[in-house]
């Protein structure tokens, strides 16, 4: 996805970034449900034994179909201080770390609903494993949902910064309004699943832009630039998996749904308050524009 920042300009670029987040998401559309069927068939074993030989095979695809297509120039070879410099320069861009925080706290929001609703449908409310792998599948169609209604919006001219200011506050409302209803001892299963889909097409629709808003100041470093994201969002989303984790009490939502909701508003916050002034400042202008049809 770094290529996407440098190769296209950013409505080309967001539509591009929707897309891999459609295919990423198929999988996870498709994944709970044969899961679930492994899980009867075999038990945990068997889904374990079936990833590994999936794997085993998918390396020995790309060993002997693939070939490297990239031309390196022995005289530019990566030196370890170059690669530190690059890093440092990415933590230190008011712009990219700004974007990078935004997206770690957006990803965070979602790895608690992805820790939590398991918890809450199987070991609180009952489901068994297919039901709410159902459940999950919704949410990935939402997440793809959200990615495609994002490159829609971007081929309309509809700007990265109205998306963004509608996107991150729908994944705040959303969270908030399951922490308020938790809070008040109301959870019916059905408007739960309702709120995390909320969830997780408001992060379908923000993260092609947040992605694209991250690499963009810093094109000749994008790949350096990707993995700090990257990694940044795994180590968040991490920490916010172990905390739902630790304090679910057994009978609510309430350990996701706090989780959830501190996260999101973390996001919202590092946008407006961290994202847009320093586009503002050091670009000179409105955070990302609406852009012309020539650039489509």
């Amino acid at each position: 996805m770094p290529l996407f920042a440098i190769c296209f300009v950013e409505t080309t670029a967001r539509a591009k970034i929707a897309s891999v987040m459609v295919a990423i998401n198929v999988v996870t559309v498709i994944a709970p449900t044969a899961g679930a069927a492994l899980l009867t068939l075999g038990g945990w074993r068997l889904i374990y034994a079936t990833q590994a030989e999936s794997g085993a095979l998918l390396l020995l695809v790309v060993l002997l179909g693939f070939a490297e297509s990239a031309r390196i120039d022995p005289a530019n070879r990566l030196a370890p201080a170059t690669a530190v410099q690059s890093y440092v320069s990415v933590l230190t861009h008011p712009i990219s770390f700004a974007y990078i925080l935004v997206g770690a706290a957006g990803g965070a929001t979602v790895f608690g609903y992805v820790t939590g609703s398991s918890l809450f449908f199987i070991g609180v409310v009952g489901l068994r494993p297919d039901q709410y792998g159902l459940i999950f599948s919704a949410c990935s169609a939402a997440v793809m949902s959200g990615a495609l209604l994002d490159g829609h919006l971007g081929r309309r001219g509809t700007s990265a910064a109205l998306v963004l200011t509608i996107g991150l506050a729908l994944l705040a409302a959303a969270a908030a309004t399951l922490l308020a209803m938790t809070l008040a001892g109301w959870t019916p299963p059905a408007l739960i699943a309702v709120l995390l889909m909320a969830v997780a097409l408001a992060f379908g629709i923000t993260m092609p832009n947040i992605m694209n808003a991250t690499m963009q100041p810093l094109p000749e470093i994008a790949g350096a630039v990707g993995a700090a994201a990257g990694s940044i969002q795994m180590t968040a989303g991490a920490a916010s998996s172990g905390l739902v984790a630790t304090f679910f009490d057994g009978r609510s939502a309430l350990s996701m749904a706090a989780v959830m909701a501190a996260c999101s508003l973390v996001a919202l916050s590092a946008y407006c308050l961290l994202a847009r002034p320093a586009e503002r400042r050091i670009l000179g202008r409105s955070p990302v524009p609406v852009t012309s049809a020539s650039d489509r």
